[in-house]
């Protein structure tokens, strides 16, 4: 969450979120999404005062990696960085960012998943 004087600036901040927005924000989301949907996410938005509430401007869905264990150290990371990277390729593009979704509503937060939560999503269907 940033703080009021931050966002006073007037200065957006781009963020690549590791979760498919609006469905899952908040944190280890691609895990959650994993149990529930068998596939992890990235969405980039500009911050706002709430948690993952921005608006969206590129979500991504993604394949479950095959090497669960990994998620954290680097598919995480991967997928963040191909949603980063089309976000500002689209930005070049167009002159300007163009949102999928200004309305960020809905959707569940998520908190640390529980350590048997996260085995199960590691160890797959």
């Amino acid at each position: 969450m940033l703080r009021d004087s931050v966002l006073a600036t007037g200065k957006r901040f781009l963020h690549v979120h590791g979760g498919y927005l609006p469905n899952y924000k908040g944190s280890t989301t691609n895990y959650f999404s994993l149990i529930e949907e068998g596939m992890i996410g990235a969405s980039s938005i500009f911050l706002t005062k709430d948690i993952d509430c921005g608006p969206i401007i590129l979500r991504k869905k993604f394949k479950p990696p095959r090497q669960r264990a990994y998620l954290d150290h680097v598919h995480d990371s991967e997928v963040r960085a191909k949603v980063l990277v089309e976000t500002l390729q689209n930005y070049v593009v167009d002159g300007e960012f163009k949102f999928e979704l200004e309305s960020n509503v809905g959707g569940e937060t998520f908190y640390i998943i529980h350590p048997v939560l996260k085995h199960i999503a590691i160890m797959g269907n």
